[in-house]
Formats: structure tokens, C-alpha cells, sequence
């Protein structure tokens, strides 16, 4: 599944016990992980990448 934000795109991938957020800039990618017990669903990782502008 892919979630935008503004121009940027993250690729999210559903593991056993959390989500696995990439994103590809210039040849590299960056990997983030977030636990399921911050985002239990789909819906709930999108927002946890809307609203963690540091982060994302």
C-alpha cells in the first residue's frame, strides 16, 4: 500500500507485530517501523503518518 503526504510517497507493508514505512529518496531508502500497538490498522497509520510531521 502506498500513503502520500504532500509529494512524498511511503511504501507500507503489514508484519506480524507492526508496519514497516519506506520511502526511496535519490537511490536510498529510509525505513521506518511502527508498532501495532501505536497503529492497530490501515486507517490508523495514515494518520500516525499525517500527524508526525518530524518524523514523516
Amino acid at each position: 500500500m502506498t500513503v502520500k503526504k504532500g509529494e512524498r510517497e511511503y511504501t507500507v507493508t503489514e508484519l506480524a507485530h507492526e508496519w514497516k514505512v519506506e520511502r526511496n529518496v535519490g537511490g536510498v531508502s529510509v525505513e521506518y517501523r511502527i508498532p501495532k500497538e501505536a497503529a492497530p490498522d490501515v486507517e490508523a497509520v495514515e494518520s500516525y503518518i499525517a500527524k508526525n510531521d518530524s518524523i514523516f
